[in-house]
């Protein structure tokens, strides 16, 4: 949600022919850093989330906790749900606003799946996660859905050389990430990417 957002009030003031939409495992989940910008902004004081927000940045087995059972209860959660997403998880509402502004703008479409940089990829095990991708974008008019799992296999079977901590790409996964959308628009961007 938070990046066709700013692709719909900044991006498209460059009027673009090609869009890709990059989207991390971790994008099912509200963003809490939402939150906290907003309550700095407007003064909200919630003393649970602060305690929340501590644990979290020091605790990995918090976090795992938190993500799986306390997440979606918190009062933030709730609102930004009914009144942004209105009851559909930030993938989906974020995927039917891309598809509109893919519409409307007449540019060329792709959803890009950047897989979860944990271990070897044979044993991968993220692959749910990617057909839920392929579920909430893949039947969307005009908009390609596109694994990047292969490519990076392709490159280094142990995918953490490619990422700082599962999720954010290093130098070296930024680097591979570019000649992978390089090789995939020079290919045949006609058959990977969703026309206007």
């Amino acid at each position: 949600l938070q990046e066709v957002e700013t692709l719909r009030t900044k991006g498209m003031k460059y009027d673009p022919d090609i869009v890709f939409l990059t989207f991390c495992l971790n994008d099912f989940l509200y963003d809490s850093n939402v939150y906290e910008a907003l309550k700095k902004k407007n003064g909200w004081d919630w003393p649970l989330y602060e305690i929340y927000s501590s644990l979290l940045k020091n605790s990995r087995l918090a976090f795992v906790i938190y993500n799986l059972f306390v997440k979606e209860k918190t009062p933030y959660i709730k609102w930004y749900s009914k009144k942004i997403a209105k009851g559909k998880n930030p993938a989906e509402a974020g995927f039917e606003l891309f598809a509109e502004l893919r519409q409307k703008h007449a540019f060329s479409a792709g959803v890009l799946i950047l897989p979860a940089f944990a271990g070897a990829s044979d044993n991968y095990e993220y692959g749910p996660l990617h057909e839920m991708v392929f579920k909430e974008a893949g039947s969307l008019p005009g908009i390609r859905v596109i694994d990047l799992l292969p490519y990076f296999r392709e490159v280094n079977n142990d995918l953490e050389v490619f990422s700082y901590d599962g999720l954010h790409l290093n130098e070296y996964g930024h680097r591979t990430l570019a000649q992978i959308l390089f090789s995939i628009l020079e290919k045949s961007p006609e058959d990977l990417l969703g026309e206007p």
